[in-house]
């Protein structure tokens, strides 16, 4: 079976943009020009360092440096086998483990998620969009007036349904019953998949489609 454009190997599309960024990254620290057997274990073990103790404005979480460090080492592990360096220099490097879910999330109650609701179709005074000689925007004003009633009903379909977002985005009114109160989730459509893609639209995450359904009390 062809694997579906973008694809390598079954790796959708998306994370391999994750993955092209964080060695776009990678280039950016180490030099695109450096010679792989020149980053040495010490080199690694800064590079981490750095990021764990960067200021709080640019500071990353855990789990993307994690994410960051293990995609290093598996371009050079790569690298080792193909015979360009002697040895992944990451197997000597402490690498930060990936933090465990907080158990304690937050959950809003349904008068939480409509008060959020009502905050995002808000337009307070110092949000007003103003023109460079301190008028209010017109045009731009009534655009937000159309745009954020909108975001709050997105903001209410999401928590009530647990739809995620690119499935939103992806959501067709042909995939609503109205009826029989039921949504039929069927594409996804990430944010994270570029404009110029061919493939702006694929299944669902776990490659299968659900159903949701509204029960009455």
């Amino acid at each position: 079976m062809a694997e579906p454009h973008g694809a390598v190997d079954g790796v959708e599309e998306t994370t391999l943009n994750t993955y092209r960024s964080i060695v776009r990254k990678h280039e950016e620290e180490f030099g695109r020009a450096t010679p792989l057997r020149r980053i040495g274990a010490s080199r690694i073990k800064s590079f981490q360092e750095q990021m764990l103790d960067a200021p709080l404005e640019t500071a990353l979480a855990r789990t993307t440096i994690h994410t960051r460090m293990r995609v290093l080492a598996a371009v050079l592990d790569r690298a080792e086998k193909k015979g360009w360096i002697a040895a992944n220099p990451v197997e000597d490097v402490e690498v930060i483990e990936r933090p465990e879910p907080d158990p304690d999330f937050n959950v809003l109650e349904p008068h939480e998620v409509e008060a959020v609701a009502r905050a995002v179709a808000a337009i307070p005074g110092e949000d007003l969009p103003r023109m460079r000689n301190g008028k209010v925007d017109r045009h731009a004003l009534a655009m937000m007036r159309q745009s954020r009633p909108m975001w709050a009903l997105a903001i209410l379909l999401l928590a009530y349904t647990g739809l995620r977002f690119g499935e939103l985005r992806a959501l067709r009114w042909r995939d609503v019953d109205f009826a029989g109160r039921v949504i039929h989730i069927r594409r996804n459509a990430p944010s994270s998949m570029p404009a110029r893609s061919r493939r702006r639209v694929k299944r669902p995450k776990g490659r299968r489609g659900r159903s949701l359904v509204r029960r009455c009390a």
